[in-house]
Order: C-alpha cells, then structure tokens, then sequence
C-alpha cells in the first residue's frame, strides 16, 4: 500500500580558507566549585528555564518590533573573518560580537554545568579550546557550525541580544507570528467556503515538513492556530525562519528550486577538483586543514557528533594520493569510519552517517505534468500510486518515513488540479537524486 498521501482541498561569497574544529572532549558532569573564575569581556544572564502556558485559543501577541528584527537580521547576516587557533571560546564570542555589531550573551545558568575534558585538563564553556578560520562567512552560519560542536545553539530576546545557551533553553522561547496565507487559499476558494478550515490545512503541511518534532502533536511546544485568511504560529525563532521561507516558497514558485548559494556551489566545484594528499600518518583533524589550505573551501569537523558517537577524531586517516577528485579522496578517507561529507551552512561538514541523515530541507516540486494529462480525453502516463512507488524504490529507499526514515513527501492539490506540488522533506543527496529522478520520468513521457 502507498504511504504517499494526497491532501486536496477539492474534496556568503566564501572564497577564503575556512576551517572550523573543536578540540575538545565533552563531559556533562561536574559540580559547581570546578568552574573556573574568567575575566572575559563576553556577558553572562542566568536565563530562567521557564515553561510558557499554551492556550486553545491564544491571543495575538509579541509580534516583533520591524526595526529591531531589521536590525538583527543585518547582524546576523554579516561576514565573519576570524582566524583563531586554540583560542578560548569566550574570547572567540566577544570578538564575534564586536565584528556583528550586536551583544552576545552566555546563559551562565545553563551553560555552567558542561565541562570539557582535554588531556588531563578540565575545561569550562568559557575556556573551550576553539579552532576557527573563516572568511566572509555570516554570522548566523558560523553560529550554527561552531556551537552544536559544543552541545550549546543560539536564540534571541526581542531581537536586541543573542544568547548563547542549551536546546533544553531555547526550545521553551517560544514567539508569536501571524502568516497572512490568503494568496494560498485563493487557489482552493471553490472547494471550501470556510477559510478557518482551508488555512488549518497549511498548518497541517507545516508541522509534517517543518522541524515535525517542535509541534505539540508530536511532544513539542510549537502550536499553529488557524484565523480567516491567515494561521496564528507559536514556535521558537529558527522554527519561524523554515515557516516562512516554506509559506515564500508555496506562494511564489520561482523559489521553489532556488539555486543553490555561491558559497555551496565554490564547494560542489571543489569536490571535483584533483587533489595532491601525501600525509599518511594523518589523523582527521589534522588532514582537514590541508585540505582547506589546498582547495580554499570551508571545511568543518563535527566534534561533538564524533564524540556522542564514540567515533575518534585522532586515528590516522592520511595517505597518498595524487590527481583524484577531493570527493573521491574523501569517500575513501571517512567511510570506513562512518562518516561523510555534506554541505552545509555554506561549509563542507565532515560528519557521521547518522547525524547526515538527518540534516532535512524542504522543497516543493512540480508534478502536474506528470499526474496531469495535457489532453482531457486521454489519462496521463503516470498515477500517483506508481509515481509514490517510484521515489520510493529507486531515490534513497531507506530514508523515507515508511521505512522507517527521516524523510517524507506529499502531494498539494489545488482546485482543479491547477497547481499539483509535491513537497519533501529530504537530505541533499536525496533531493539530488529526486530531481534527477523526475527528469528522467519527464524525458520518458515525452516519448510516449
């Protein structure tokens, strides 16, 4: 049976050397006397875990103020040059802060109980060792890279401050936004008559494709609330950013198969580069510069990941090599260990297996060309079970959420089959293979 549902409502430029590692081992115990004093200039807040009260039926508010969201969204928009080495994370942040133009503050209260264990030392967040080299990478990216790598992320309150701190903080920041979805359900005006009903079904798209986890349905806080022409979201800030560039991307289809950035596409160009690699007693966090060093491409090392995953960063990876392609050099480097190589956040993560599988994008897909036939009298070459059954064998069998997978997929209908998308939720090989997927099904129904 399908598990490819229809729902209807008819019934950086990067071009410098950048590498980023930690090099440090996590411990999340320790008690309160073992922190070390600092004089860093970074500023701390004990942050209040505090649990907000959902309502049935909340009232619209804390609605951003424009100018202040304008000018956090520059900040963090902002190119980063840094080169530090073994440099003090608190040290790092401050001199972030400074670049950015706006305050960084570290949750003391949270970030306090992680310690990290180097040798025989035992590090505070404060003193983490931090290896970072990057050129004209905004901040919000080197944000995003460099913290999960301390088991720490990044929010925001009232847009004039970021704060460092824990998921377990953050995930309880919850914001109140109103999306008008009126240009959505204009589509779908002759299959309901009640615009509360017709927008409770782009929220129903919403909490399937975007971060499913953060929703009340599936243990998550987020709630989506549906108003006349319009869906009242209450979720975290990140949260927010995927449903609006989702609700961009379901309204205007030239954003639906963006290109990919200049960054990501200097980094795709590289992989296919030959490379000279003559190291082979090596250990991977040390190839990785070189590599950085010869290409001049960002490449980050997932430190945390390796470590959760009891996988060592310091085995001898190297050996010789010379005029194979980087990405052939790095199938052959990280596979035996688990790991793989994707892109993201405009740099080349090294990772393992595992934590790739669940890095998930969404795009939107248009189908109607090949579940709608051009002539009314004849039926189209392909119907959704065979389409469904399709992707499902032949582009990542194992990574879809009937197998047991992260990924999912779904077909829109509008109103008289008008506009038939199918949205995905998927890694970026999986979109790859997506895309080229239909290509090839669009070439065969041609011929027919």
């Amino acid at each position: 049976m399908s598990s490819f549902r229809t729902r209807r409502f008819s019934n950086l430029s990067v071009l410098g050397l950048s590498l980023v590692v930690l090099a440090a081992l996590g411990e999340n115990s320790a008690s309160a006397q073992d922190q070390q004093s600092s004089t860093l200039r970074v500023a701390t807040l004990n942050v209040p875990e505090i649990t907000p009260s959902i309502s049935d039926v909340p009232k619209v508010s804390g609605q951003q103020d424009p100018e202040a969201e304008a000018r956090m969204a520059a900040a963090l928009a902002r190119p980063i040059t840094a080169d530090y080495f073994n440099s003090f994370f608190g040290d790092v942040l401050n001199d972030l802060a400074t670049q950015a133009q706006v305050p960084i503050i570290l949750d003391q209260a949270a970030t306090g109980k992680i310690k990290f264990r180097i040798g025989s030392e035992v590090a505070t967040v404060f003193t983490a060792p931090v290896i970072l080299k990057v050129d004209g990478l905004a901040l919000e990216n080197v944000l995003d890279l460099l913290l999960p790598g301390l088991g720490l992320t990044w929010g925001t309150k009232s847009n004039e401050t970021i704060i460092i701190t824990t998921p377990a903080v953050t995930e309880n920041w919850l914001e109140e936004r109103v999306y008008a979805v009126g240009p959505i359900l204009a589509r779908n005006q002759e299959s309901i008559g009640d615009p509360r009903l017709a927008a409770q079904v782009v929220g129903d798209f919403i909490t399937q494709f975007i971060a499913p986890e953060a929703w009340q349905l599936n243990g998550g806080m987020g709630e989506i609330v549906s108003l006349d022409k319009a869906i009242l979201v209450r979720t975290t800030r990140p949260v927010h950013a995927e449903v609006s560039r989702f609700l961009d991307m379901w309204t205007n289809p030239q954003l639906r198969q963006a290109p990919p950035s200049q960054a990501e596409q200097s980094i795709r160009e590289a992989l296919n580069e030959q490379i000279i690699f003559d190291a082979p007693e090596q250990a991977l966090f040390e190839a990785l510069p070189d590599i950085a060093d010869q290409l001049q491409i960002p490449i980050v090392l997932d430190f945390y990941t390796l470590l959760k995953e009891r996988i060592p960063y310091d085995t001898p990876v190297g050996f010789n090599v010379s005029g194979a392609s980087l990405g052939a050099v790095l199938d052959i480097m990280l596979d035996s260990q688990g790991l793989t190589a994707v892109v993201h956040k405009d740099a080349l993560m090294v990772t393992s297996k595992n934590r790739a599988e669940k890095l998930l994008s969404v795009r939107m897909y248009d189908v109607r060309g090949l579940l709608v036939s051009a002539n009314a009298a004849a039926p189209a070459a392909l119907d959704q079970e065979t389409l469904d059954r399709v992707l499902e064998q032949t582009v990542m069998p194992e990574s879809w959420f009937s197998a047991g997978g992260e990924a999912r997929k779904e077909l829109y209908v509008s109103d008289g089959a008008e506009e038939v998308l199918l949205f995905v939720r998927q890694t970026a090989a999986g979109h790859r293979d997506l895309a080229e997927r239909l290509g090839q099904l669009e070439q065969w129904q041609s011929s027919q």
